[in-house]
């Protein structure tokens, strides 16, 4: 028989406690008989998989009341009975602010909502909005881990932004490479980086000089390069640089310092008194 949903909000008892309960129920019985709802099971998931084991003839009972009333019994059952880790609870609680969805009759859903169902799993509501998050997209891999409390909420809820390839990779490789991956991925996200581009003027040829030049023009045109230079420089402000490429940096300053030291002594030693006549 298979699981009603409002019974799936709370978790499976692990392979330790399931053995307990088998082993009760070889020496005891079935105490408490499986409460059944719309032909499935209500109450009891882990005592019907106990007889199984067991070999015990499960006992049923069908619950009298509404959909609604359903999820209240439940949730009571549970919280009395059970010692749920804050994972757990918070798992459970968004799986309760959730019940109902898609079904046809409105009156037939629980209308619980995420801040009730925090108060009663003792849970913060932020918690339980991080829980859905991992229950809509997480794999049922990283769900598990998180109801075994290998990985806990706030971590899991990042890696389900993943795709379920890289999710399910994540956990086959372990509880830490799920904490690297969760930390990697709650980081501000960068802006990427631009690869600055050449100036065409860096690129261009640089036209030799001549007689027939207009100088000031010439010297014009040289001031408008060093200003773009430097806009260009500006640019580069704040990018990463490997050690290479600092080299090259190094060697162009050193080159540009070069150039300015050939052109002031060019100037200085053609130096005149008077405007040169235009030719």
């Amino acid at each position: 028989m298979q699981a009603h949903e409002i019974a799936k909000v709370f978790p499976l008892l692990d392979a330790e406690q399931l053995q307990r309960l088998i082993d009760d129920i070889q020496a005891n019985g079935l105490r408490h008989p499986i409460v059944v709802f719309e032909n499935q099971i209500l109450d009891g998931r882990n005592r019907h998989k106990a007889c199984l084991k067991a070999g015990v003839e499960p006992t049923f009972t069908d619950f009298d009341g509404d959909y609604s009333a359903a999820v209240r019994y439940v949730t009571s059952e549970n919280l009395v009975r059970r010692h749920l880790t804050s994972n757990q609870a918070a798992l459970a609680a968004s799986r309760l602010a959730s019940l109902g969805q898609g079904r046809r009759d409105p009156s037939q859903t629980a209308a619980v909502s995420q801040e009730e169902a925090a108060r009663q799993l003792g849970v913060g509501v932020r918690t339980v909005q991080r829980a859905r998050k991992v229950t809509e997209s997480g794999v049922d891999e990283l769900v598990e881990a998180v109801e075994s409390n290998e990985i806990d909420v706030y971590t899991a809820s990042e890696v389900a932004k993943l795709p379920p390839e890289e999710q399910k990779a994540l956990i086959a490789e372990g509880p830490a490479a799920v904490k690297k991956a969760a930390k990697v991925l709650k980081e501000p996200k960068q802006p990427p980086v631009k690869k600055p581009q050449p100036e065409e003027v860096l690129t261009a040829p640089v036209p030799e000089p001549s007689r027939a030049n207009d100088l000031d023009g010439y010297l014009v045109n040289l001031t408008d390069t060093i200003v773009r230079m430097r806009q260009f420089v500006d640019r580069l402000a704040g990018y990463p640089f490997t050690d290479h490429q600092i080299a090259v940096a190094v060697s162009a300053a050193k080159a540009l310092a070069d150039i300015g030291v050939r052109l002031t002594e060019s100037a200085m030693s053609h130096r005149v008194t008077e405007e040169p006549v235009p030719a």
